[in-house]
């Protein structure tokens, strides 16, 4: 078994607590320190995890028990704590963006070949069934050649679950920092790498409410813009839409080629099932969506809900499945 990796945590926040809960089903992590600017933050989730020792962040960087930090801060502090980790001689990961400039981004970089050390960042769900699974149809040419894609997470905002959203509409924060990377990293995965973009942003909502506890009724002033829309044209000749939003709702993510199109479905998660659609021979829509084929003659709709589905809420509605609703026997 190989040595494990001894991890330092910094950042106690809402997100910490997936990493920590996960982290055990990696046998070579040991997490062995927390730190966090509110202490109490930090000694509670030490408590909650087994943690051994709660310290500063200052402590924990000169702790040459630690080898690799967790940076789980919010976006604007990723830069500064990944390069004093570095620059400690500890490896470092970080939840996304890496950092929010370029230029930090870079300084990062080059601050670990310079240490020997390594740096990792989110997402990792690319790596997850959903999008692997539609990895594997883009590979086989089930679809043919990918020429367009639609990429779409609009939702009102996260001041009405997460308990200190305020971070959110900072410099750092925003839809962009902190949704589009999981869609992007998707959408690189299956078609790779960006050649050109172009894009607009506004800021649609300037004031947000803070409903969720223990804040609720807390006025943020928006400092980020909460609505951003491009086209993406990506080397192999696929070109489409991002969009990312605070202040709409809708998710969906898409490829197409001429004769199909593919749906992994939100990309922000490991597990998440794909569905890919396309004309058939029996004269519907043909979907499969993990091993299942189903068809359907209805519009292109049987991508979202297939034969199965509408056949059992018909059945709990009491109806018969619609003319010409049939399982396909076309797909090869």
């Amino acid at each position: 078994m190989p040595e494990k990796v001894k991890v330092g945590l910094i950042g106690c926040g809402a997100i910490s607590g997936a990493y920590l809960k996960h982290g055990k089903d990696f046998p070579i992590l040991d997490f062995v320190a927390a730190a966090d600017m509110n202490r109490a933050a930090a000694e509670a989730k030490a408590q909650e995890y087994g943690i051994p020792r709660v310290m500063s962040v200052e402590e924990l960087l000169a702790d040459r028990s630690v080898e690799l930090v967790l940076n789980l801060t919010v976006p604007k502090a990723h830069a500064p704590v990944a390069l004093a980790a570095i620059n400690a001689g500890k490896h470092t990961y970080a939840e996304k963006p890496l950092a929010i400039t370029r230029e930090d981004g870079r300084r990062i970089i080059d601050a670990a070949k310079s240490k020997g050390v390594l740096v990792g960042c989110a997402p990792d769900t690319f790596m997850g069934a959903g999008i692997q699974t539609a990895r594997k149809v883009v590979d086989s040419g089930r679809i043919g050649r990918p020429v367009g894609f639609t990429a779409f997470m609009l939702c009102k905002g996260h001041e009405h679950w997460h308990p200190s959203p305020e971070f959110y509409y900072e410099v750092g924060g925003g839809p962009v920092f902190d949704m589009a990377p999981y869609y992007l990293t998707a959408l690189m995965n299956l078609l790779g790498p960006v050649q050109r973009l172009t894009s607009q942003a506004s800021i649609q909502i300037p004031e947000r409410t803070i409903t969720s506890q223990p804040k609720n009724g807390k006025k943020v002033t928006v400092e980020t813009p909460d609505h951003v829309m491009g086209t993406l044209s990506f080397a192999g000749g696929a070109i489409g839409l991002l969009g990312m939003s605070f202040a709409a709702r809708s998710r969906r993510t898409t490829a197409s080629s001429r004769s199909a199109s593919l749906e992994p479905r939100a990309p922000c998660r490991c597990r998440t099932p794909t569905s890919s659609t396309a004309r058939c021979g029996c004269g519907g829509s043909r979907t499969r969506t993990g091993a299942t084929c189903r068809t359907n003659s209805r519009p292109a709709t049987a991508a979202r809900w297939g034969w199965r589905t509408w056949r059992t809420r018909s059945a709990r509605a009491g109806r018969s499945a619609p003319a010409g609703s049939r399982r396909c026997t076309c797909w090869t």
